[in-house]
């Protein structure tokens, strides 16, 4: 089969673009598209970068949030295929011993022993979010960090705050059955990170580069609290709540998402994902 035609491609995805772009309460749209056979890619954006109204740019790296996830399951994968993650072992064979045990207890039940990296990949684990979902009588980690001062934070304080302050909502569910269910958890891809780390003994931005971005070249993808690439062009402005997060650098450290480029993206995913496995 033939790759689509990139004009025809282009022509209909620059006016999805821009009408993305004036939608009350957008900012900044990054969008690109690729043949599979990779003959062309394009990438453009629309928008402000940041709140002084500097324009977005195809180039303009930015915060790629939840996309990261893909990045964490490639590693994940990597380590399986080096031996060093059984993907339907008990994911506490990985962790360490504090997180051996009540990490899901579920009507008085400890299931912590039954989750193994399966459940975590898929949302299948049924662990609370740590970052989104509310203690009792509290605010969500995203609130707190919106309306207090700066704060950081390990993967194991996230895992640690979902254990103590917040309920499972089911038992791991088992993917091969016949309605399995599932619930998004930015927890079950803290403890995906700290698997990779203990296995390894080897920091989360290490795993990076020698998996992923070496590589794959993706240069201008990187790890915030870490050495971005030079030279670079400056990211976007991250907002929640309508308030940016400039002056919040512990925790856009903490929530251990990439910035990126829409190029390293289109690089990455599904080309440079796909040969990774091969």
């Amino acid at each position: 089969m033939n790759p689509p035609d990139r004009d025809a491609v282009v022509a209909r995805l620059r006016p999805l673009m821009a009408r993305l772009g004036r939608r009350r309460g957008v900012r900044h749209v990054a969008l690109g598209a690729s043949a599979v056979d990779g003959s062309w890619t394009w990438a453009d954006a629309a928008g402000a970068a940041d709140a002084n109204g500097e324009p977005m740019g195809p180039v303009t790296p930015w915060f790629i949030a939840s996309v990261t996830k893909l990045h964490i399951a490639a590693v994940i994968l990597r380590l399986h295929e080096q031996g060093h993650i059984d993907l339907q072992a008990p994911i506490t064979r990985y962790l360490p011993e504090e997180f051996g045990e009540r990490l899901h207890v579920h009507d008085g039940i400890d299931r912590t022993s039954e989750i193994n990296a399966v459940h975590l990949l898929g949302h299948l684990s049924g662990l609370p979010d740590y970052l989104e979902e509310k203690p009792r009588d509290g605010m969500s980690l995203v609130e707190e960090i919106v309306e207090g001062p700066d704060r950081g934070w390990t993967p194991e304080d996230a895992v640690r705050r979902a254990r103590d302050q917040l309920t499972p909502h089911f038992p791991p569910s088992d993917p091969r059955g016949a309605r399995p269910r599932i619930r998004y958890s930015d927890t079950n891809y803290q403890l995906l990170v700290i698997a990779a780390g203990h296995v390894t003994g080897q920091p989360r931005e290490r795993l990076y580069r020698e998996l992923l971005f070496n590589p794959l070249s993706l240069d201008r993808t990187w790890l915030p609290g870490h050495d971005s690439p030079e030279p670079v062009v400056e990211p976007a402005t991250v907002f929640v709540g309508g308030r940016a997060l400039d002056d919040r650098p512990l925790a856009m450290a903490s929530f251990g998402d990439l910035y990126s480029t829409t190029d390293d993206l289109l690089r990455f995913v599904p080309r440079a994902l796909a040969s990774l496995f091969q």
